[in-house]
């Protein structure tokens, strides 16, 4: 496969997008895209930008997307972004404890390292070890989520179980300043706040906010504490240039600690800093372009604290630097054609106490997508090149078909997408354990489904996947390191339905079916949660909303002590005040966590939490 130098590209594509950015004509027009819902069967929302990397109505896109939005955080008792994405169908998180402790996710039964997490189109998964922890995000600088299930790497790199890709919240628009308020506060000593200001005076507008939590956590030695400085000025300049600038600090600390050994704790603290600058441009009618540059800065490190005998152990210091720029351009060439080329380029290093030398790593990429309809069918097509300085080139294709039904408002969707996942740099270059000759995990994904409104208030969505995963990373303990020995087949099927019924109550169900089979052994691989159950009921009376959600999850462990398949189910209720005045609005809320106190967990050292209480208000003006 052809090698590209990655200097030279890297040049070369910064020179061709400030060229381009430079031939900047009059103003143009926005281009409008439809999709289907259940009450009027095409309207403009939503529209998502995770499927080929530009903005593409929901109903177009072949690959398996879910969107979170800032609405569906107010349904279900959640207090940060772990919590929210835990009813994702298809989406596992796994929470090594309460409240701002460790959280990763996998998608369709895949390892954590597999799924790649973006904030403001930012990578933050970790260079040396690529997991990332979602509970370092606060729900109030959150717009929407989206999560494109299944390999992802036509559009993004290397995400071989897919992305998820967090949308901070834009400037509020027709105001000159807004402000908002929330203080949650309950039991284990839980305090959450955070303020913010927002507007858009003239051609101008800003968001800042704050953001702070703590517990003292459910168990002895399980303290979290969070905190946020979220900044977003943007400046229009025209109806055809807009430039924005994003700032984000999210610094954290949590304890870890094992019950089995009463003395003993881990306290691991992390910083993360990264900064954004942005300029798109609609230099004719049917072309945007867009061009960003990114800088970000994380450190993570870990003590040991033994209680007996007073001491404090340094467990080891991980600082990572990256920063990098993207260039996209979007063309469409009429309503139902659009086609979208860009390159990413990363650049950075990291240094690790527990390997001592600094190590660097580069990527650069270039992609495109192609998106045309011919009446009811739409056809997505898909292609990346991926060229690494630690593991050399990839090339993955995608492609992809949607049909809609418009009498029976239904969509069937398929895709078939080549996907791999670079390994960690941990793994290729640690002087102990390190393999040099480690290579990308690599498969091929289909996933297909429907989605559809038999009858007005009903809505049943489900997809099926199957994915052949090549060369996966597992630890040969002959040889002391991680080797490519295995293969693997992920096959299932996610469902949901949700409901309008009666008396203003509105139900939410869904169950995920997961199976992966080693294929050297043809038997399933333990320790990968097989099934999942989700159920919210929901009721609204004039301002006064509830809802029930419970979550079933068999963990499928190898651990004998594992207690699993029980319903955990949380209330919350949630009134609001809309009358106080010009652009005034009080909610007031609380939570009932674990109502029925039911003990669940994998393993028998991190157990879920019990029961809790907490109550809080949010106050916009």
């Amino acid at each position: 496969m052809i090698h590209i130098r990655g200097e030279r590209f890297g040049r070369a594509m910064v020179a061709i997008s400030l060229f381009i950015l430079g031939l900047v004509p009059p103003p143009a027009s926005a281009q409008e895209f439809s999709v289907f819902n259940s009450e009027t069967g095409y309207s403009l929302e939503p529209i998502v930008v995770t499927a080929t990397r530009s903005e593409l109505g929901l109903d177009r896109a072949a690959a398996n997307i879910s969107v979170v939005t800032r609405d569906e955080f107010e349904l279900t008792p959640v207090r940060d972004l772990a919590e929210a994405l835990r009813l994702v169908p298809g989406l596992f998180v796994d929470f090594n404890g309460g409240l701002g402790s460790l959280a990763t996710a996998s998608i369709h039964g895949s390892e954590a390292r597999q799924v790649t997490i973006y904030i403001d189109g930012i990578k933050v998964n970790q260079l040396a070890n690529p997991i990332a922890d979602l509970s370092q995000f606060p729900l109030n600088i959150v717009d929407h989520v989206e999560i494109y299930k299944g390999a992802a790497s036509s559009a993004w790199g290397s995400a071989l179980g897919g992305v998820i890709n967090i949308i901070t919240r834009p400037p509020a628009g027709g105001k000159i300043l807004e402000t908002e308020t929330q203080l949650i506060a309950g039991s284990d000593e839980t305090v959450i706040g955070g303020v913010g200001l927002s507007g858009s005076p003239g051609s101008w507008g800003y968001r800042v906010s704050g953001n702070h939590a703590e517990t003292d956590g459910f168990i002895d030695h399980g303290e979290a504490k969070r905190n946020n400085a979220y900044v977003n000025v943007r400046k229009r300049f025209s109806d055809a240039v807009e430039a924005s600038l994003t700032a984000n600090y999210l610094q954290g600390a949590f304890d870890n600690p094992l019950p089995q050994l009463e003395s003993f704790y881990e306290r691991v603290d992390s910083r993360r800093f990264y900064q954004t600058a942005q300029v798109r441009v609609v230099p004719i009618d049917p072309l945007e372009l867009s061009l960003s540059a990114w800088n970000q800065r994380y450190v993570n490190f870990s003590n040991y604290h033994y209680m007996d005998e007073g001491t404090t152990q340094k467990a080891y210091h991980y600082v990572e630097n990256t920063y990098g720029s993207s260039f996209r351009s979007s063309y469409h060439w009429n309503d139902e054609h659009q086609s979208t080329l860009g390159w990413d380029g990363e650049w950075g290093g990291y240094s690790f106490s527990t390997i001592g030398d600094d190590l660097d790593s580069r990527n650069m990429a270039a992609y495109a997508n192609d998106v045309v309809s011919f009446g009811s069918m739409t056809v997505n097509a898909g292609l990346r090149y991926d060229d690494n300085s630690e593991f050399g080139s990839q090339l993955n294709p995608s492609g992809g078909v949607v049909y809609r039904i418009a009498f029976w408002r239904t969509r069937l969707r398929t895709q078939v997408a080549r996907g791999f996942s670079a390994p960690p740099l941990i793994w290729l270059n640690d002087p102990m354990r390190g393999n040099p000759d480690l290579k990308p995990e690599t498969g091929v994904d289909i996933e297909a489904g429907f989605d559809t409104f038999p009858v007005n208030g009903l809505q049943v969505k489900v997809n099926g996947f199957l994915a052949e995963v090549d060369d996966l990373m597992v630890f040969n303990f002959e040889r002391d390191r991680y080797e490519n020995l295995s293969k693997a087949r992920r096959s299932g099927f996610e469902t949901r339905v949700g409901a309008d019924l009666f008396w203003n109550l509105g139900l939410d169900a869904g169950v995920t079916f997961v199976d992966v089979v080693d294929k050297e052994t043809d038997k399933v691989v333990q320790n990968i949660p097989r099934r999942f159950w989700d159920i919210q009921l929901r009721h609204t009376w004039k301002t006064v909303s509830q809802s029930l959600t419970g979550r079933r999850v068999y963990y499928n462990s190898s651990i004998p002590e594992t207690k699993d398949r029980r319903f955990i189910v949380d209330y919350q209720i949630r009134i609001k005040f809309l009358n106080l005045g010009p652009s005034q609005e009080l909610h007031v809320f609380g939570y009932v966590l674990n109502v029925f106190n039911t003990t669940q967990f994998q393993n028998p050292n991190f157990p879920q939490p019990d029961r809790s209480v907490q109550v809080g208000l949010s106050w916009r003006f």
